[in-house]
């Protein structure tokens, strides 16, 4: 069984970046953070088509790479396209300017590399940036040293670094000298001073010419040999100590269960948590913490696949690895601690009921049933279809056969509401089914709208390639504006949705395929409700016998007179985008669980397929109809 470890909070350091005079990046000071929370980082959306990737922080000063990747990025992006028109007429480029960037690009490339070194996804965007960056502004160089000015500066870089070639010297013997005393730091640290000074020289000279000036400096990567694997060693360690601090205790779900089964039955209540429960209380609390459990795994095995990228393994029991056999596999122990918990609780729950129908008296039988199938209509929408009925329906035959002579009603009210509730149900599936030739299921439009074709390179790799989940292939600086229009306006339909907000109006769709939504719906079901309850037959003020009928009727209803309206889909234009990492868009993302069911994970796959750069959408669907389970309803306009 998993304990539950304390969350231990970082503090990074927050660096910051000045264009000006194109300062050093510089340490400014302690800014206090919390692991999995983002201090002002986004993902790109349609209105900013240049953020990057959020970030989980799970490593220390992951938070301040970000931010100095992002301000040098800022100062960049928007010169590019400057550049590349000037390339041209290369008497037009601003001469000036070139060295100066050219040192920027070179620290984007620096930064972006350690935050890979932390299992930052944004890492593997700014490296791309920073290679489109360094391509623009090389070309940039080359072009300008065809015009006079350009040729003259090149001149004057090179006279320059011929007068400081005895200070790179005394430099490179300096650094040698720190080596030689492991202070690789130290080294580190007078070595990317010297370097960050030359670069805005280095860039006017041609690949070979540069041999000279950087010579000395060599030692540079016995430098950088001693310090990755301390890095890489430093990121496992904080990276095993964020899955500790969000690691469920699956333990003492199991234990409640356990005490909850074992009381009801012999009292007809329990004690969970310092609370007394009656039976179908006591079903919903633990529900509700098998939802938090699942939850929670999720968001450890996310951040154990990014730690596998640092090169960390984990145990995985035997029948969780890939396609090839290999034990390993990315998270692969918290889908044994999701699928195993997922059994014991079907298995649980249903004992639960049948302890408390042992002990209940016939007189007692009714009420109590009465009780828990109010219990179980509501708990039914955090769990997957397909669970509900394996959960529930033999548990309560226990109970129903203690009603003495209601028995045999509830039987058959339980069978009518069940057949015509599944006649109902293929009745809408089919009328979703047509809509659908009109409206593509997101994950698919997803796929299908982003994949790589002519000159634009999606998120998704050509038809055939071994990894074929959407992932980063481009900077998301080239890859948005173009997605962006592929995207918005499409129509789409979504998974299951549930209601996120009180007043009913927005909802949140489970997450399905690398995709997910929150939807925009305003829509009276009232009709569609008096409608379901004429078909069973049920008067205004009458119950059903049934816990699916009562979910059925709840689920039409906002928060004041049920649970919220839920749907099997939505179907409507996508008016907004957001792509996330799929790693942090699961482990730091705080809304992940109301896009999730009991026992559920966002993702399974083979381990190869596990890499830093794969990406998800989210976006948000204004909806023109939508399918309850038992009816499909057309939203009006607004």
């Amino acid at each position: 069984m998993m304990k539950r470890l304390l969350c231990k909070n970082l503090a990074p350091r927050m660096l910051t970046v000045a264009w000006g005079k194109l300062k050093v990046l510089s340490l400014l000071g302690v800014v206090s953070g919390s692991m999995f929370c983002s201090v002002g980082f986004a993902d790109p959306t349609e209105t900013d088509v240049t953020a990057s990737l959020d970030v989980h922080q799970a490593c220390q000063h992951s938070g301040q790479l970000a931010a100095a990747c992002a301000q040098i990025d800022n100062l960049l992006t928007p010169r590019m396209p400057l550049y590349q028109q000037a390339i041209a007429t290369p008497e037009k480029l601003p001469i000036n300017e070139l060295g100066p960037v050219y040192a920027k690009a070179m620290q984007l490339q620096r930064y972006a590399a350690l935050l890979v070194i932390n299992a930052e996804p944004a890492g593997v965007d700014y490296q791309l940036r920073a290679q489109s960056h360094l391509k623009t502004v090389r070309d940039a160089f080359e072009a300008a040293r065809t015009t006079e000015r350009g040729k003259r500066q090149s001149d004057q870089a090179r006279q320059r670094l011929e007068q400081q070639m005895p200070a790179i010297q005394k430099l490179g013997k300096e650094l040698e000298s720190l080596a030689a005393r492991s202070q690789w730091s130290v080294a580190e640290a007078k070595y990317q001073a010297g370097i960050d000074s030359l670069y805005p020289l280095l860039g006017w000279l041609t690949g070979s010419s540069t041999r000279k000036y950087v010579q000395p400096l060599a030692i540079t990567s016995k430098i950088d040999a001693a310090l990755r694997p301390v890095r890489i060693e430093a990121a496992k360690q904080q990276l095993t100590a964020a899955i500790q601090a969000v690691a469920p205790d699956v333990g003492s779900l199991a234990t409640d269960m356990e005490t909850a089964v074992r009381e009801v039955g012999d009292s007809g209540t329990c004690t969970i948590g310092g609370k007394t429960l009656s039976g179908p209380e006591a079903i919903l609390v633990l529900v509700n913490r098998w939802h938090a459990m699942s939850v929670a795994c999720a968001r450890c095995r996310a951040i154990e696949w990014a730690a596998m990228t640092t090169g960390l393994r984990f145990p995985t029991p035997a029948g969780y690895g890939d396609a090839r056999g290999e034990t390993e596999d990315p998270g692969g122990r918290w889908l044994v601690a999701i699928d195993e918990t997922r059994a014991y609780m079907h298995a649980s729950l249903a004992q639960l009921i049948e302890a408390d129908a042992k002990r209940v008296s016939a007189g007692e039988a009714l009420a109590l049933y009465r009780n828990y199938i109010d219990a179980i209509a509501q708990a039914s929408q955090q769990l997957p279809p397909k669970d509900r009925y394996l959960i529930f329906d033999a548990a309560l035959d226990s109970l129903v056969a203690k009603t003495g002579d209601a028995a045999a009603t509830i039987s058959g009210e339980r069978a009518a509401s069940r057949e015509l509730l599944r006649w109902r149900g293929r009745v809408a599936d089919a009328e979703a089914g047509r809509r659908q030739n009109e409206f593509v299921p997101l994950a698919r439009a997803f796929r299908k709208q982003t994949a790589e074709e002519g000159g634009y390179r999606g998120f998704v790799p050509p038809i055939g390639t071994p990894q074929h989940s959407p992932r980063l292939r481009a900077a998301l600086t080239e890859t948005m504006p173009e997605s962006a229009t592929r995207l918005l306006g499409q129509n789409v339909s979504t998974a299951a949705a549930r209601p996120f907000t009180i007043e009913g109006v927005q909802f949140v769709s489970r997450y399905d395929g690398e995709a997910f939504a929150t939807v925009k719906a305003s829509v009276d079901l009232e009709p569609f409700a008096e409608s379901l309850r004429q078909d069973l037959r049920l008067s205004p003020d009458q119950a059903p016998w049934s816990w699916d009928a009562i979910a059925a009727l709840n689920s039409t209803h906002g928060r004041a007179g049920g649970y919220g309206q839920h749907f099997a889909a939505v179907g409507g234009p996508i008016r907004a985008i957001r792509i996330r990492s799929m790693i942090t868009g699961i482990a730091a993302n705080p809304a992940i669980g109301n896009h999730l069911d009991c026992g559920e994970v966002p993702v399974r796959g083979a381990m190869d397929d596990f890499e830093l750069g794969r990406v998800m959408l989210e976006c948000e669907v204004e909806a023109q109809w939508v399918q309850h389970e038992y009816f499909v309803a057309d939203v009006p306009k607004q």
